[in-house]
C-alpha cells in the first residue's frame, strides 16, 4: 500500500515555461502519518526522515507491549514525532459509555495532571530508546485529541480547557526540565481564571473559596 501511495515521489513532472516544455523533479513531500499498522516496528524501514508520526499509542504501558515497542522503534528510526498518547491526552474519556456496558476502553477520565505529565522526553526515557538525544530533537510537539464521540458544542470547551493548556505548558518548557504537575497547580488555577474571564468555558480546578483564600487550606 505505502509503495503504491508514494511511488510517484521519485518521478518527474512536465512544466511549460516561456521557452517550451521541460521536465523537473518532483520534490518529495513531507508527510504526517497517524500511527497505524504501517508504523509498527516491522514496517518502519519503509519510511525516511520526511515522515512525521503522530503517536496515539499508550505511553505508559509495559515495555513489552506493541504500543511501547512502536514508540521506541519510531524514535530509534529517526522519524519525527508528535505525541498524542491515548492514555494521557485523549480528552473524550471518562463520561460514561455510549454502548451502555462495562469494560469500555474509554472509561478513565484524564485529569489535567495526567495530561500535564505526558512529557515526550520522559516517555522516550521510559521506553529506553538508544538514541535519546537524537530522538528528543525529533520531537515536533504534541496535541490533545478529541474525536467528539460523546461531545457536542455545549461541552466542547469545558472538556478541552484547561487540560489542553496544561499540555501546552509541558510542551513549551525545556524537555530536559523534568517538571511535575504538582509544581504547576497555582499557575493552572490562575490560568483557568483567566480563561473564564475571557469568556472561555474552561472547567474548574478547585473551589471558589480556595481561589478567594489562597494558602489558607492545604486541601485546596
Amino acid at each position: 500500500l505505502e509503495r503504491a501511495i508514494w511511488s510517484y515521489s521519485g518521478t518527474t513532472s512536465w512544466i511549460m515555461p516561456s521557452q517550451g516544455w521541460t521536465r523537473r523533479p518532483i520534490v518529495p513531500p513531507n508527510v504526517y502519518m497517524w500511527n497505524s499498522k504501517l508504523t509498527e516496528p516491522q514496517y518502519l524501514d519503509q519510511w525516511d526522515s520526511r515522515f512525521t508520526v503522530q503517536l496515539w499509542n499508550y505511553a505508559w504501558e509495559d515495555s513489552n507491549s506493541i504500543n511501547s515497542q512502536t514508540i521506541k522503534a519510531v524514535a530509534e528510526a529517526g522519524l519525527k514525532m508528535v505525541f498524542s498518547n491515548v492514555d494521557s491526552t485523549y480528552l473524550d474519556c471518562g463520561f460514561g459509555t455510549r454502548q451502555g456496558f462495562q469494560g469500555y476502553w474509554c472509561n478513565n477520565f484524564k485529569g489535567w495532571k495526567t495530561v500535564y505529565e505526558n512529557n515526550p522526553r520522559r516517555i522516550l526515557q521510559n521506553k529506553g530508546v538508544s538514541n535519546l538525544e537524537e530522538a528528543a530533537a525529533n520531537i515536533v510537539g504534541g496535541e490533545t485529541t478529541m474525536l467528539t464521540e460523546m461531545t457536542g458544542e455545549a461541552s466542547l470547551m469545558t472538556k478541552l480547557e484547561p487540560r489542553t493548556a496544561a499540555y501546552a505548558e509541558t510542551l513549551w518548557r525545556d524537555g530536559n526540565d523534568m517538571h511535575w504537575a504538582d509544581d504547576a497547580v497555582d499557575r493552572m488555577v490562575r490560568h483557568r481564571e483567566r480563561l473564564r474571564e475571557r469568556g472561555i468555558g474552561a472547567d474548574g480546578l478547585t473551589q471558589r473559596w480556595c481561589i478567594q483564600n489562597p494558602g489558607i487550606n492545604e486541601k485546596c
